[in-house]
C-alpha cells in the first residue's frame, strides 16, 4: 500500500504546479521525496512513453542527464528519508522495484489521455 501511495504521489505532483509553494521544511522534505521518486521512475516512463511517442527516449534521456547532477542532493536526501520509513526487513532495492512496477501498472491501466498527461509530466518535471 506505501508503494501505490507513493507512486500515487509521485505522480500527482508531478502534474501539479509547484508554483508558489512555501520553502519551509515540509516542502523541502515533499522537493526531496519527489526527486528521489523522479529519478527511479524517469527509466520506466521513458520507457513507457515511447510506446506511445517514438521519439520520447531520444528527448528524455538528454533532459534527464541534465537534471541528475542538478538535484543529487535532494535525491539523495529524499532516498536517506525513505530508509528510514521502511518497514522492517525490507530494503531500499525492493522497495524501489516495487514502486517501478506500481508506476508502470498505474501507466498501463490509465486511458489514453492520462499516458498523454503523465508522459508530458515527465517533460515538466525534468525541465524544472
Amino acid at each position: 500500500m506505501k508503494v501505490l501511495t507513493a507512486a500515487t504521489a509521485f505522480l500527482a505532483v508531478i502534474l501539479s504546479s509547484t508554483a508558489g509553494a512555501k520553502e519551509d521544511s515540509k516542502s523541502d522534505a515533499l522537493k526531496d521525496q519527489v526527486a528521489y521518486l523522479t529519478s527511479i521512475s524517469v527509466p520506466a516512463m521513458k520507457d513507457l512513453c515511447a510506446s506511445l511517442y517514438p521519439s520520447f527516449p531520444d528527448g528524455v534521456d538528454v533532459m534527464f542527464q541534465m537534471w541528475l547532477p542538478e538535484h543529487q542532493e535532494q535525491i539523495s536526501r529524499g532516498r536517506q528519508a525513505q530508509i528510514s520509513g521502511l518497514e522492517p526487513g525490507k530494503s531500499i532495492e525492493e522497495w524501489e522495484l516495487s514502486t517501478v512496477e506500481s508506476v508502470k501498472q498505474q501507466f498501463n491501466s490509465a486511458p489514453r489521455d492520462k499516458q498523454d498527461k503523465r508522459c508530458l509530466g515527465l517533460i515538466t518535471a525534468l525541465g524544472q
